[in-house]
């Protein structure tokens, strides 16, 4: 019986002793991201999640004005009037227009854009075979809302010189199907459409009362066609150079000025056509980069 005791203590102790080297063995290691350019990179986490990385987004704030005289005004639909390059007091019902490929330009003239891709589809009537991508990188502007836009996420960091966008859409997006877009996206269908089947999309569209007061009940519909003389690719500086740092979101604020779009017009009196033209025309030297930070959250 001694023995057998001696035997049991020994087993006993061997037990105790793989017990505690295999718990010690199966610490819980903490998870988290691991990746220096997310903006959750964890210095604590011992293992890498498998999904949980967040990465810098790209922030759009749009700043909608108007200038009269000397002074920078907020332009409001419906209520607001302002004049015109002719001197006529008029009201906006609506203003529209398509920004996209909007990329951070580095001190080296390099392009930083976002990293997602949108699915799309080519609008072929009884089809929808004609499938393609693009960069995930549009904003619809109007005064209606004042939400911020986010673009998409970044990986890239660098010293910010300012943006480079483009004015509407341009191909092969111009030519989706709206329906093929995600709901709640810039292409998705609107209730005032800004689609025109067998032409795609329109890059601006705008409705304009001639005159400001309320018996002017009858707009002035200003709409500019895929690929016009609206869509352009233009390039600002910001106020300043900004450094965005790996794990750090970029802000953009933009300035537009609508006065600038109708500095030279007469909205009571020119035909569209030349409506059209001028506001085109006028559009590039109407915005401003105001801002280009740095967030953390």
């Amino acid at each position: 019986m001694r023995k057998n005791s001696a035997k049991m203590l020994k087993w006993g102790f061997l037990g105790a002793l793989l017990l505690l080297l295999s718990a010690s063995g199966c610490a819980v290691r903490e998870e988290g991201c691991l990746d220096v350019q997310a903006v959750n990179f964890s210095v604590e986490a011992e293992k890498a999640c498998s999904s949980c990385c967040q990465y810098p987004q790209l922030r759009l704030d749009l700043l909608h004005k108007y200038t009269v005289n000397d002074s920078l005004l907020n332009l409001t639909l419906n209520s607001g009037a302002y004049p015109d390059g002719a001197g006529n007091m008029i009201r906006f019902k609506d203003i529209r227009f398509y920004l996209s490929e909007l990329h951070l330009v580095t001190e080296d003239g390099a392009d930083i854009g976002v990293g997602e891709e949108v699915l799309l589809r080519k609008w072929v009537s009884g089809s929808d075979s004609l499938k393609f991508e693009v960069e995930n990188n549009f904003a619809l502007a109007t005064p209606a809302s004042l939400s911020r836009k986010v673009l998409g996420t970044f990986l890239q960091s660098g010293k910010i010189k300012g943006i480079r966008l483009t004015l509407g859409i341009a191909a092969p997006a111009r030519d989706a199907d709206p329906a093929s877009a995600p709901t709640g996206h810039p292409l998705s269908p609107q209730t005032d459409p800004l689609w025109i089947q067998g032409t795609g999309y329109l890059d601006a569209k705008l409705s304009v009362f001639p005159g400001s007061g309320p018996a002017d009940t009858i707009p002035r519909v200003l709409e500019f066609p895929s690929g016009g003389a609206f869509f352009q690719t233009i390039e600002l500086l910001a106020p300043q150079a900004v450094s965005i740092a790996p794990g750090y979101h970029a802000s953009v604020g933009l300035r537009i000025d609508y006065g600038a779009w109708f500095k030279n017009a007469d909205v009571r009196n020119d035909p569209v056509e030349d409506l059209l033209r001028k506001v085109a025309d006028n559009v590039k030297n109407s915005m401003a980069v105001t801002l280009i930070i740095a967030q953390e959250n």
